[in-house]
């Protein structure tokens, strides 16, 4: 069947062009007879039998989901097949764009529900080969073999390719929300308006806002919503943007499954260089782009953290040496800074397990300007209550939040760094030139947000949060390219 329809199609098209050796000098065009009499020879495709536009709609799932998607939208004719056959279309075609990250879409598809399961107990030599077969799938120069997660994929059927094409939706609504939400040029605006306030004007107009309204507690823990929002004109993400932006949401799973089983393992954790192989394998620029978007995710859920903080819900935030309510200054304990830091750190990392990426979109997208009067996701909050209930591994006050960005540091920092790390255009104009390029790269991190935000002067000089847009993008923003003298 499929052969048939290519053989229409590829005579059609012939029929279109004629033949080759007609093509060196103009001629007259003659009606071509064979086609049907409602054929517009301006949008030929448009006007194809149906099967055939069908076939070529099945055939663009194979090669390009953007692609995919364009044709759809450029197209009412195609847009009419589509809808007749939505499912099986968008199926089809998520599938062959997440077989793109196949190894990291399999790895989350096969080991994630395996690892949340408290039921089960993940041994040390469990958690150690959870890694190394990642380790080895990703590496260039590792054994030419199967990792075993391939033979879990295979043995679940539709059912686990089913949770690949879910997981892979998700990837990709989180990234449209991530580009909607990021793509400014972030440090500038900052340096920008921290010159302005230091004019006359300037504190005229910031002493005017502080006196009519408070502000959100949003602001107060680390995002400066003043400072984001897209230009209107801004050209929308390119291919390249959108692909490393989905390959670092895979990357960033992955870690984050890898740390949970080394968590559940009981296996030591050390912060040198190389701890994680998958992570020198990724390259530095790769790793840098899954930090900065792990601190972005903590940045976008710390109101939402807080609110829940404040409404009593835990979730490994309580530990045996918490008192209970009845005991003497029990309140003050619980919304003391220390308490606070400890569910900001836990609930995060709970958080990030569990639902990210498949529900992360519908988190943060929950959450409104509206603070008070925000509820979180009704059975989302019920899912995590209930896994968090099972479990029988605490962690540590803090340690979560604060171990996964360090590891992730450390794993991929270097005094002297290879040839092959090139330098990026991240800086501030007129402040672009350093001695070495180690001292470039040790401002690249992301450790504490509220320096950054609230004008710390070290970070005034590169901007992290840009290591994820296309080249043309930053210098058409404004910024510099690195300088080593």
């Amino acid at each position: 069947m499929k052969s048939h329809l290519r053989n229409r199609i590829s005579r059609f098209f012939d029929g279109l062009k004629g033949a080759s050796g007609t093509q060196q000098k103009l001629r007259e065009p003659k009606p071509i007879k064979a086609l049907p009499p409602h054929f517009d020879p301006a949008f030929p495709l448009e006007t194809l039998p149906f099967d055939i536009k069908y076939a070529l709609l099945e055939a663009t799932t194979f090669v390009d989901y953007d692609a995919f998607v364009s044709l759809i939208l450029a197209s009412r004719a195609y847009h009419e097949v589509f809808t007749m056959h939505k499912r099986g279309l968008s199926r089809v075609a998520l599938w062959h764009d997440a077989l793109k990250y196949k190894e990291e879409s399999f790895f989350v598809a096969a080991v994630h529900d395996h690892l949340l399961d408290a039921s089960r107990h993940i041994s040390r030599e469990e958690s150690k080969r959870i890694e190394d077969a990642y380790n080895d799938a990703i590496d260039p120069k590792g054994f030419d073999t199967e990792p075993w997660y391939y033979a879990t994929i295979r043995e679940g059927g539709e059912e686990m390719e089913n949770r690949i094409v879910q997981n892979h939706l998700a990837v990709r609504r989180f990234a449209n929300v991530f580009i909607s939400r990021t793509m400014f040029p972030r440090l500038l605006r900052r340096v920008e308006e921290l010159e302005e306030n230091q004019t006359q004007k300037g504190k005229k107009k910031q002493q005017k806002q502080e006196q009519e309204q408070r502000p959100e507690p949003s602001r107060k823990l680390g995002i400066h919503r003043g400072l984001e929002g897209l230009n209107p004109n801004e050209p929308p993400a390119t291919i390249s943007e959108r692909h490393r932006i989905i390959k670092t949401i895979y990357h960033l799973s992955v870690y984050i499954l890898i740390f949970y089983s080394r968590m559940r393992g009981h296996r030591e954790i050390e912060y040198t260089r190389g701890t994680l192989k998958f992570i020198l394998i990724w390259g530095y620029w790769e790793t840098k782009a899954v930090d900065m978007l792990l601190a972005w995710l903590g940045m976008e859920f710390s109101p939402l953290i807080y609110k829940l903080f404040r409404q009593r819900r835990w979730w490994w935030a309580w530990n045996e040496h918490s008192p209970s309510f009845e005991e003497p200054d029990a309140h003050a304990h619980i919304y003391g800074p220390e308490m606070r830091e400890e569910h900001q750190s836990c609930s995060l990392f709970a958080l990030l397990v569990h639902e990210f990426p498949l529900y992360a979109t519908e988190w943060i997208t929950s959450f409104n300007p509206h603070w008070n009067d925000w509820q979180p996701p009704a059975d989302r909050f019920e899912a995590m209550n209930d896994w968090t209930s099972k479990l029988d591994t605490r962690i540590e006050t803090g340690s979560a939040h604060w171990m996964i960005p360090r590891l992730l540091y450390y794993a991929n920092h270097t005094d002297s760094p290879a040839p092959e790390v090139e330098l990026k255009r991240i800086c501030v104009q007129g402040r672009e030139t350093f001695l070495k390029k180690a001292d470039f790269l040790s401002m690249v991190r992301f450790w504490n947000e509220d320096e950054f935000l609230w004008g710390h002067p070290e970070r005034q000089r590169v901007d992290p949060w840009m290591v994820i847009w296309d080249d043309w993008r930053l210098e058409r923003w404004g910024y510099a390219l690195a300088k080593i003298i």
